[in-house]
């Protein structure tokens, strides 16, 4: 992964972040079944969206990371 690629998926992570906050925020302040039920909806859309973002940093340290040990290697 680029140093760009890195520096987009920081930001989406961090919009994710406000998104989960807001959602979140929202739950508590519903007042209806509806309103409950559009937060939730929310939460877990961005919940699922920054677990993928998490779930590919991870995937690119672990490529970086048998890269860094095969440079030591050769």
């Amino acid at each position: 992964m680029s140093e760009e690629d890195s520096a987009v998926m920081l930001r989406y992570k961090r919009m994710l972040a406000s998104e989960i906050d807001a959602a979140s925020d929202a739950m508590s302040k519903a007042r209806s079944p509806e309103e409950v039920a559009d937060a939730t909806a929310r939460f877990e859309r961005a919940t699922d969206k920054y677990e993928s973002v998490v779930n590919a940093a991870k995937n690119a340290g672990t490529v970086w990371g048998r890269t860094g040990v095969w440079r030591q290697m050769v």
